[in-house]
């Protein structure tokens, strides 16, 4: 999307000079810490890296990537209500071409390229904080507001709630991808790490009931948010649904980071024919989760992107997710909706068309990574999170 479109969809969506505020705050924030110093926090902004020759690697990449090229085969003839909106479309037709290419070509060593670099790209793609770091990182007074805000002062409230749990090590994150984020103390750490790893410390608190408990979530990017999840348990079995360009993502990121469980992509087995139980990772497109069993899931997760489908989509998947989970986590929008160029409307967190006599709401809070953000609270942020409960 250009410029001039963006201001147009900011002024219609009456957001503008927030979204004008959102880009110069930095700025204004890093011209305070012009002087500080920070000697254990290292920004890191690589440069593109050639992909790793290693024959692991290179099985793991072309697994995915024979799995990829079958789920975009079988995508057009998917049902409508499971077709992305106009929003994601033009996201993925803009910041995956690259990605689009190597399938158009038959090339999957420009696929393994976008893999091995998707996390310090060029171009905003949607699921990790690449421009972010690549943007401010062009400044000294950009790259300050990093050290300063993003993460010294993020890690002091992280710190703060987690008091009797802060080791950095909690706090690590991949390096698959070649990510953008900083050193702290040696320890790898992107900037979303912070809330991420506390909001994931709360869901765990749910699930330690279970002995191996089955996690899925929809539209789970990278997997910059689950990661943190799922470090907190030995053994757990793990669904993700979400585009096939980025569902491809996050099985390159998961299948080398645990070599040693057991995987199911696209295309491998009939989801509706196997037993579920025979696998710790099963990563598949979204319109799948229509064949997954009523009840299998112990917690069903979507992190924002709800409120970024159509009112179909939407409601399609939350149909699903109310059949199939114990309970439903979800952080999305309250108060301001996506507006599509085509006239469609993304839906607000209290239009998602779930029964409330058979899902009881035990909280929702205002999600920290938003509201704070900056270092300060944000009270125009508009993300908040709802956890639900199946009703006995």
């Amino acid at each position: 999307m250009s410029i001039f479109k963006k201001i147009i969809k900011a002024y219609k969506e009456e957001r503008l000079i927030l979204a004008i505020t959102s880009k110069l705050l930095p700025y204004f924030i890093g011209v305070i810490y012009l002087f500080s110093f920070n000697k254990n926090i290292r920004i890191h902004n690589p440069k593109y890296v050639e992909p790793s020759k290693s024959n692991f690697e290179n099985e793991i990449v072309e697994r995915v990537f024979r799995s990829y090229k079958l789920m975009k085969s079988d995508e057009p003839n998917v049902d409508v209500k499971f077709q992305p909106s106009k929003l994601w479309i033009d996201q993925l037709n803009n910041s995956y071409k690259f990605f689009h290419d190597s399938l158009n070509e038959n090339s999957i060593d420009k696929f393994h390229f976008f893999l091995a670099n998707y996390g310090c790209w060029k171009e905003y793609h949607g699921i990790s904080n690449n421009i972010l770091i690549r943007n401010l990182s062009k400044s000294y007074i950009g790259r300050k507001y990093l050290e300063n805000v993003t993460f010294k002062k993020n890690l002091k409230t992280w710190t703060w709630l987690n008091k009797d749990n802060n080791d950095l090590k909690n706090l690590e994150f991949f390096r698959h991808g070649n990510q953008s984020g900083a050193f702290i103390n040696d320890k790898f750490i992107i900037a979303s790490a912070f809330f991420n790893e506390f909001t994931t410390s709360i869901l765990s608190n749910l699930l330690i009931k279970y002995d191996i408990p089955n996690i899925a979530e929809l539209g789970g990017g990278d997997g910059n948010f689950i990661f943190y999840l799922l470090k907190k348990f030995r053994k757990f079995r793990y669904f993700g649904f979400d585009l096939p360009e980025v569902i491809s993502i996050i099985s390159y990121n998961f299948l080398l980071n645990w070599p040693n469980k057991k995987f199911l992509l696209y295309g491998e087995e009939s989801l509706g024919q196997i037993d579920v139980n025979n696998f710790d990772f099963i990563l598949m497109p979204s319109w799948e989760v229509e064949n997954i069993k009523s009840n299998t899931f112990d917690i069903f997760i979507n992190k924002n992107s709800l409120g970024e489908m159509t009112k179909l989509n939407c409601e399609t998947y939350i149909h699903h997710i109310c059949r199939t989970t114990e309970y439903f986590f979800h952080m999305n929008h309250d108060n301001i909706r996506n507006n599509y160029e085509d006239g469609e409307s993304g839906l607000l967190a209290s239009e998602f068309p779930i029964d409330k006599s058979k899902f009881e709401l035990l909280f929702r809070y205002p999600d920290l990574g938003h509201l704070m953000h900056s270092g300060v609270i944000d009270y125009y942020m508009d993300i908040f999170m709802h956890l639900y409960k199946k009703s006995k």
